[in-house]
């Protein structure tokens, strides 16, 4: 069957090079290895479509060799490669009008984007799964990469470098990834999700390391365009969740009915890893809308996370490059902290501030009070040393605070 897009001349039919096999191959190779900035552009640069091609042709004789088809290694068939390499620089042929270059060109465009959205879904899976996730060097952009020596190509780490540092610079907790999708070309997108997972993996490394695995049943409309689990130790719980089959969600997009059901007994509000969005499964369900290729992370009923809501504030102020630190942590019923740095030394740093419980009987309040400096303690902790402690919410009377953050061992009261 003759394909639906133009395709470069064949100069000679029957057993002229490629055959059908090699030619299928190159097309393969050509989509697959389509450079990121190739994408929606106008003219092709000449260079850099000679430098691609020069990379695949390396590939496309590698493999013809080792299939020891037409050619090998021991004895190389010019007379068989030589045409074939002549049909690939036709491919890719910008001098002259290419309705096959054309095609291609517009084809990759329209599955790139879906094809960053598989990479992005294999990457958090990847991450998250039981076992150690293997990150290649260079593999934490967009990685196109052929077969060896073209994956031994040196590592632009400087430009890693710059975007991880634009990164830190978006906001002071999470990257927008919002926007990070519209500009999804630079990679960026990519960096900024294994940079956040690899962080809630050393924040939790033991639910990561020993927690269970469970799928999760995903029912409804687009039950088949989701691949939902959940990792559980004790009452730790990450839900994980990511698309499949994109392409039919991006031609009619939208879950309808779909949604995911959680495990038994699990949390009731959950926080998105990579938005700060809060979702609540009062109903032991979530809709995939409320966590679009997301790694959710448990509320449980006990704890409290540093979250803006409607009805509490948290404001954090750190200089460049200095541990000096002030915060105000407001949750009304709950918590009212006031930090601010008296002395930063080494490794340790020196607090002074307030803390503030409702008023409780006279016969509770000595434990409550304990218990509220513990949770003062530990948002001190939380600011310093790990963005996702958890402080629990106690009842109290109110006191001044000290304490010392040793950025090593952690926390001691004074």
């Amino acid at each position: 069957m003759e394909p639906d897009h133009p395709r470069p001349p064949r100069r000679h039919r029957g057993t002229a090079p490629p055959d059908h096999n090699d030619e299928y191959l190159l097309y393969q190779l050509l989509v697959g290895a389509w450079p990121v900035e190739f994408i929606e552009v106008g003219a092709l640069d000449a260079e850099a479509l000679g430098a691609f091609a020069h990379r695949v042709e390396g590939a496309l004789i590698k493999s013809v060799r080792e299939a020891k088809v037409h050619s090998t290694w021991a004895a190389p068939n010019e007379a068989y490669e030589e045409p074939l390499k002549s049909f690939l620089r036709d491919c890719l042929d910008a001098s002259r009008s290419n309705p096959f270059l054309d095609s291609l060109q517009a084809f990759a465009a329209r599955i790139a984007r879906l094809g960053m959205l598989n990479s992005l879904a294999q990457t958090l899976i990847k991450l998250s799964v039981p076992g150690v996730p293997d990150l290649y060097q260079g593999t934490e952009l967009w990685d196109l990469s052929l077969v060896d020596p073209d994956n031994r190509r040196p590592i632009d780490y400087g430009e890693r470098w710059r975007l991880m540092a634009e990164l830190e610079t978006l906001t002071p907790r999470l990257p927008p990834f919002a926007g990070l999708l519209d500009r999804w070309k630079d990679g960026a997108v990519k960096l900024a999700l294994i940079s956040r997972i690899l962080a809630l993996r050393r924040t939790h490394s033991d639910l990561f390391a020993e927690g269970t695995y469970e799928a999760l049943e995903v029912v409804g409309a687009r039950e088949n365009h989701l691949c939902a689990f959940a990792r559980r130790r004790g009452s730790k719980s990450v839900v994980v969740a990511v698309p499949r089959l994109v392409a039919a969600l991006d031609a009619e997009p939208g879950w309808g009915d779909t949604i995911v059901r959680l495990p038994p007994a699990s949390a009731q509000r959950w926080r998105n890893v990579l938005t700060d969005a809060v979702v609540d499964t009062a109903d032991q369900e979530v809709r995939p809308r409320s966590l679009p290729r997301a790694c959710l992370r448990s509320f449980p009923s006990h704890s409290w996370f540093p979250w803006i809501s409607d009805d509490g504030r948290w404001r954090r102020n750190r200089q460049a490059g200095s541990r000096d630190l002030s915060a105000h942590v407001v949750v009304p019923g709950l918590l009212h902290v006031r930090l601010k740095t008296l002395q930063s030394s080494g490794d340790k740093v020196r607090f002074h501030g307030f803390y503030a419980q409702p008023a409780a009987p006279a016969s509770r309040r000595s434990k409550q009070c304990s218990d509220a400096r513990a949770a003062a303690l530990a948002i001190v902790g939380l600011m310093t040393l790990a963005p996702d402690t958890v402080a629990v919410p106690v009842a109290g009377s109110g006191a001044t605070i000290d304490a010392v953050v040793d950025l090593r061992s952690g926390i001691q009261a004074q």
